[in-house]
């Protein structure tokens, strides 16, 4: 996407279903006008400055904020975000990955995701909280889990814990 001169024209990317991990990159706030499907991965991070894109995602960021883009830490949608006003996130307390499409009876948890070094989110020790409007899902990579499950924790900052 580097190679993209005119950032303001509307462009459709489709990244769903890759396996692509970690946080999404504050760059791609450069784009006035973009729909980026990156539903089905193992995303575990929106900075909350790509939400307040309201052109984004055909409009949709502007009625619905980041729900347009994934659905949130501990809730799904069959299209892993919100598309319209009466198709909103569900929760669901085993979806451990924005952008979900199933409620699963147990998180399907091969390998916790590598830490964002450089991404503004990720310290040595893999702590961090994910984004100002997702303070409250602040995790700790464990070998197993974050925290031992979904919003178990609480951060009173963006400083991590």
């Amino acid at each position: 996407l580097s190679g993209i001169i005119q950032k303001s024209s509307p462009i459709d990317i489709d990244l769903s279903g890759n396996a692509l991990t970690g946080v999404l990159p504050v760059s791609l706030g450069a784009f006035n006008a973009l729909s980026i499907d990156i539903t089905e991965n193992l995303i575990i991070g929106l900075p909350s400055y790509l939400c307040e894109k309201e052109n984004w995602m055909e409009g949709k960021v502007d009625s619905f904020g980041c729900d347009a883009i994934l659905c949130p830490l501990g809730s799904y949608n069959l299209h892993g975000r919100r598309l319209s006003e009466d198709d909103p996130c569900i929760l669901c307390e085993t979806s451990i990955y924005l952008g979900s499409t199933e409620c699963l009876a147990v998180p399907n948890v091969t390998q916790p995701p590598r830490c964002m070094q450089g991404a503004g989110f990720g310290t040595e020790d893999c702590s961090f909280c994910l984004s100002e409007s997702q303070c409250g899902w602040c995790q700790e990579v464990t070998g197993i889990g974050w925290c031992g499950g979904v919003a178990d924790l609480a951060c009173d900052s963006d400083t991590p814990p």
